[in-house]
């Protein structure tokens, strides 16, 4: 009898002691993430400011609260005389919740507004890259190591920003920030999973989005009692370089025995499951367990240590004649490929046959990947404009945090009972609900801040439900040859549409006035409508057995598809 390796994982304690210490650092990692996705909301605080009188009353002043005590209500902010004299060069800040920030520092106000803005797209640009390139370096050098090189990166990034004399350097520091914390929590995460049971799994995937909520939480306070930018940089990044210093040691987080199979190193993954056996005193056969588990298919399915030479042939093109057969062969007698390679192809083979004969399919991708897009802009656009809400930035950053909580429990308790599509949708029909009201208070009522303030809080809630849900039911949607390929690519789409958050955030810098606050919220609303619409066109996946091929996808597709007697010739073909 064969073993998969998800039964090892049983047999040796699916979340026992072992698996707790090394989650730890995952969880550690997800708070310091929250910690920096935030940061930039108080790093680049633009407060209230004025132009520096040049001569006479006020001009020792270096404070706004000081010179509007002395009566200073005629200068303007980017001018003198009301915005109608000549361009002041120097300005004078209101300090009531920020001693200095990186703003007023280096004076990214008026025409050097749109740098700050830059600046927290750097931050977004560097999840986008990380994401992608530590989703590669992973499967290829390993988790442990992607994980201490991108802890290093990170941590000597985050240092370094409290150190810049520039908006340039602050701005690469930022990428590198972005690009290493991202990456960690990527990694991460995937340890985090692949070292659990299969019914602890997605208990510890939720479990590691409520550490980051509660990070994102964090910063608020520390923000609150350090009103220096500097300091707070430098408070920020100490732990980063603990945590990178306590996951040197093998023992505290080793590499993933999955992917130790797979690469067919099977002597180390064996010290690794032996060690996890042992923290968790299980009495296993580990050597006689692993023999078995060697003899299936793979460490997903049972599984050769990356090592098979089985044939690879994609027998979906004898459903259709527009399509070319493809075969990858490693056995004696054919030309031998590296496995990256092969992957490739495969994965080339799938994507041609999925354009081929089921159109259908990859509109639910598009849709999918839209979706994404549009739920992330979302997100991180009401989290980057938390500082412009009615009250103390404190107050209302901690609040747009703090929503999470309900809103991750909410998804948890509902994706399961109703099903993954109808969680998302109406969450994410909620969510632009709430921000259609929230755009007409903006219109009628702008004096009304708590509603402005409770509207949004039910908008971020919503929208965060929506996120945590989508994950699943993209994840559900591809069979397992390209489930990875599909969660990743699609993952991409969200990390596009954070790219556009700092804008709308700062909306003022590009469109004055309530204009921009009314365009910001429009655009949140028409995205959010968008994808709704759209997302009733993807099938549910809740409580339905999951393909592991391509073929089985097109075919448990295409029993309904039948039904509706379709005029497509390649559907035809197929049904």
């Amino acid at each position: 009898m064969t073993l998969n390796f998800d039964d090892l994982l049983k047999q040796i304690g699916g979340f026992g002691r072992a698996q707790l210490l090394i989650f730890l650092v995952p969880a550690l990692i997800a708070i310091l993430s929250g910690f920096h996705t935030l940061a930039p909301i108080y790093l680049l605080y633009t407060p209230e400011y004025r132009c520096r009188p040049q001569s006479g009353i006020g001009s020792n002043r270096s404070t706004l609260n000081e010179s509007v005590a002395q009566n200073l209500e005629s200068i303007g902010k980017c001018s003198y005389g009301n915005e109608t004299g000549p361009a002041c060069h120097e300005w004078i800040y209101d300090q009531t919740e920020f001693a200095s920030t990186f703003v007023t520092e280096f004076n990214l106000v008026c025409k050097n507004a749109l740098v700050g803005t830059w600046i927290k797209t750097c931050t977004f640009a560097g999840f986008m890259v990380g994401v992608f390139v530590t989703g590669f370096l992973s499967d290829l050098l390993g988790r442990r190591r992607c994980l201490i090189a991108c802890l290093c990166l990170y941590g000597s990034a985050a240092l370094g920003s409290a150190f810049c004399q520039s908006p340039v350097a602050m701005a690469l520091t930022r990428f590198f920030i972005g690009f290493g914390a991202m990456g960690a929590f990527t990694v991460s995460f995937v340890i985090g999973t692949e070292i659990v049971g299969p019914e602890a799994r997605f208990h510890t995937g939720m479990a590691i989005e409520y550490f980051w909520t509660l990070g994102s939480c964090a910063v608020a306070g520390l923000a609150y009692l350090i009103h220096d930018w500097r300091h707070l940089q430098l408070v920020l990044s100490a732990p980063v370089l603990l945590v990178l210093v306590a996951s040197l040691p093998p023992a505290v987080v080793p590499e993933s025995p999955r992917w130790l199979l797979h690469k067919g190193r099977v002597n180390e993954a064996r010290d690794v499951i032996r060690r996890m056996a042992r923290l968790n005193r299980a009495t296993v056969d580990i050597g006689r367990e692993l023999d078995s588990v060697l003899e299936g298919d793979g460490p997903d399915n049972g599984g050769g240590g990356g090592r098979s030479t089985e044939k690879v042939t994609p027998s979906l093109t004898e459903a259709s004649t527009d399509c070319a057969a493809v075969r990858v062969d490693d056995g004696s007698g054919q030309r031998s490929e590296p496995r990256w390679r092969h992957r490739f192809r495969a994965a080339a083979v799938a994507a041609r046959q999925l354009i081929c004969q089921a159109p259908r399919l990859l509109a639910e991708y598009c849709i999918i990947c839209f979706n994404w897009f549009s739920i992330a802009l979302v997100y991180y656009g009401l989290i980057m404009g938390s500082g412009t809400l009615p009250g103390s930035i404190f107050l209302t950053s901690l609040l747009t945090a703090m929503v999470e909580f309900p809103a991750y429990i909410l998804g948890h308790a509902t994706v399961n009972r109703l099903g993954r599509k109808v969680v998302c949708v109406a969450f994410n029909s909620l969510s632009a609900v709430s921000l259609f009201g929230l755009l007409l208070v903006v219109l009628l009522a702008p004096d009304l801040s708590w509603l402005i303030i409770t509207l949004s809080m039910l908008g971020k809630l919503f929208n965060t439900t929506a996120f945590g849900v989508i994950y699943l039911w993209t994840a559900e949607l591809y069979p397992t040859s390209i489930r990875n390929i599909g969660v990743s690519t699609s993952s991409m789409c969200a990390r596009i549409g954070t790219l556009f958050a700092p804008a709308l955030a700062d909306i003022q810098n590009f469109v004055p006035g309530k204009a921009g606050t009314v365009l910001a919220y429009s655009i949140f609303v028409s995205i959010s409508v968008a994808a709704v619409l759209l997302a009733m066109f993807v099938p549910e996946t809740g409580n339905r057995k999951l393909p592991d091929s391509l073929e089985q996808m097109i075919s448990i597709r295409c029993r309904s598809i039948c039904k509706e007697k379709p005029s497509n010739t390649v559907f035809r073909k197929i049904c």
